[in-house]
């Protein structure tokens, strides 16, 4: 049989539990070692998806302002969203996504996982 791990502690905590007539891993020390590494990667701030429509503007040379009025929106809702004051709603992704060439998908995404990694923050701080 085969085995692959992640990394080497894994494969040490494997190797520890290996007794003869016992499971060659037990179960609930992988499963309480995948929550740690979830809980490890959860950023001390998370990025809001603005900010990364913010630096894309950036480095395309768009004004944000400029950039609103040609995907149909007022400047106000491009600034508030790199200010990270404003959510990407699906309709704006897939106008984003028309102007930008930057799928959908992915701003869904990164709304997100922003707003599951801020409730994690919260969560851990009560």
């Amino acid at each position: 049989m085969l085995v692959c791990f992640a990394d080497d502690y894994l494969e040490r905590l494997y190797h520890q539990q290996k007794l003869p007539g016992k499971p060659r891993y037990d179960q609930s020390v992988v499963e309480v070692y995948i929550r740690r590494i979830d809980q490890e990667l959860t950023p001390a701030h998370p990025t809001h998806p603005g900010v990364v429509l913010g630096e894309e503007l950036e480095a395309r040379a768009i004004k944000p302002s400029a950039f609103a009025l040609q995907i149909g929106l007022y400047p106000n809702v491009i600034t508030e969203l790199i200010r990270g004051n404003r959510s990407i709603s699906a309709s704006l992704a897939l106008k984003l996504e028309e102007a930008l060439g930057i799928s959908a998908g992915f701003w869904m995404r990164m709304q997100a996982q922003y707003e599951l990694n801020t409730e994690r923050l919260k969560m851990v701080s009560t």
